[in-house]
């Protein structure tokens, strides 16, 4: 592994000895490397109170908030000592409260406050299966968090849900303008665009009664005109003066007649006048479907943006996501929770869950490089030996406690016995 500032700060659990805790009245642990290590024992005999005195050591009481009081009956103090790779933490227990102190490799005290231990593991540290039982929104920020994405995905969250809200405003919106659409009849495609004005068409009919009277009168005027020039006939030489004159009369009359090609239709324009309102109200009701379609299409197109702003974001988290490597294969990301080969996590075996939460708090990066199991007797060999993979992937240690009635005989097991160390 390249040394990195992380890797030079990490620290490393050397050593663990455990006098008059809880069930334990002597115990002394050391550790050589990373890797998986079995802490067995049979029930009773003090396993899980070993483990509880490294958390105790860290978290103080509040870190084993089972424990009444972690003086073994009969003591006068409770005191854990743990020896890590740049520090040595002690701290003791007695029935007035408890205190801890800090000393360098040197022996030399270091100030060091309860924040600062506190910063030094995760809320996994101690309990990986407690990332099985967060709520799935809360398991999917711890995950974020520890692959450092919640800053870019909570922008890509945040900008997707304005996007979301909006486009369900515009999708009621949309419904509401199809609503009213629907509920309109489709209009004749030769109906008015507007409606006519019945003053323009009265106009029209009289302006069309006038050209007919003019018509009238002129036709009339060339009837007398012409059994005028018939009486003037036998009159020849007498009316020759009033014959031309007349004859240009006619001639003037006679163009004036073919400039009127073709009169207006009366009975035309005076049905189209009668049935006017019938017109108008169509053309009103093809104007409110055109306008509606509009509204329509307007929300429509509004809605796809949105819709597609929506997906992009999506694709956007997806893609985010996916340039990064999960901790466990088969994990995926979902917007309300987690889910592990396809299934919710909630629905995965407890094995698969302690895996995946020492997966995660590995992801954490914390700075002590420590992981307590409470629960190994659970874990088949495999998924034994992919923690173990995982833990020397990465330079962890892995305290896994197992219920067991004699040693195992597997490399760097821990046998506990009576509330002591025992050898193996």
């Amino acid at each position: 592994m390249s040394t990195t500032k992380q890797e030079s700060d990490a620290v490393r659990l050397v050593g663990l000895r455990v006098t008059d805790f809880r069930c334990v009245h002597a115990a002394e642990l050391r550790f050589d490397g990373d890797g998986l290590v079995a802490v067995s024992g049979k029930n009773g005999h003090g396993k899980s109170s070993v483990l509880d005195a490294l958390a105790f050591a860290f978290g103080g009481p509040r870190a084993v908030p089972a424990t009444s009081t972690p003086i073994r009956h009969g003591a006068k103090s409770a005191d854990v000592v743990v020896e890590t790779s740049t520090f040595t933490l002690e701290r003791r227990a007695t029935p007035s409260g408890q205190r801890f102190v800090v000393r360098g490799r040197d022996g030399v005290e270091l100030k060091t406050s309860q924040a600062a231990l506190d910063a030094m593991y995760s809320a996994l540290t101690f309990d990986p299966l407690a990332f099985a039982r967060m709520k799935p929104p809360d398991q999917r920020a711890a995950l974020i968090a520890a692959l450092g994405l919640e800053g870019e995905l909570a922008r890509i969250d945040a900008e997707r849900k304005r996007a979301f809200d909006e486009r369900t405003i515009a999708g009621r919106t949309m419904k509401a303008e199809r609503a009213k659409f629907d509920a309109l009849p489709e209009p004749d495609p030769f109906t008015p665009a507007e409606e006519q004005s019945a003053g323009e068409l009265v106009a029209a009919i009289g302006a069309a009664r006038e050209a007919h009277d003019a018509n009238g009168r002129i036709e009339r005027g060339i009837d007398e005109d012409e059994r005028q020039i018939e009486r003037w006939r036998g009159e020849i030489a007498m009316l020759e003066a009033s014959i031309t004159e007349v004859g240009e009369r006619l001639l003037v009359n006679r163009a004036r007649l073919a400039e009127v090609a073709v009169l207006p239709d009366v009975a035309a324009l005076q049905e189209k006048l009668d049935k006017l309102e019938e017109t108008n109200r169509a053309a009103r009701a093809a104007k409110a479907w055109r306008a509606q379609r509009a509204e329509l299409e307007a929300a429509e197109s509004e809605h796809s943006a949105l819709d597609a702003a929506v997906n992009g974001f999506d694709a956007a988290r997806r893609e985010l996501i996916a340039g990064v490597e999960l901790p466990v294969e088969g994990l995926e990301i979902h917007e309300d929770g987690l889910s592990l080969a396809g299934v919710p996590l909630g629905q995965a075996s407890t094995a698969e869950t302690i895996r995946l939460g020492c997966a995660v708090a590995v992801a954490q990066k914390p700075q002590l490089r420590v992981l307590r199991i409470a629960e190994g007797s659970l874990l088949d060999s495999e998924t034994r030996a992919a923690i173990d993979e995982l833990a020397r992937a990465n330079g962890y240690l892995v305290l896994v406690e197992m219920v067991a009635d004699e040693p195992s005989g597997d490399p760097g097991e821990i046998w506990i016995e009576d509330g002591a160390t025992a050898p193996v």
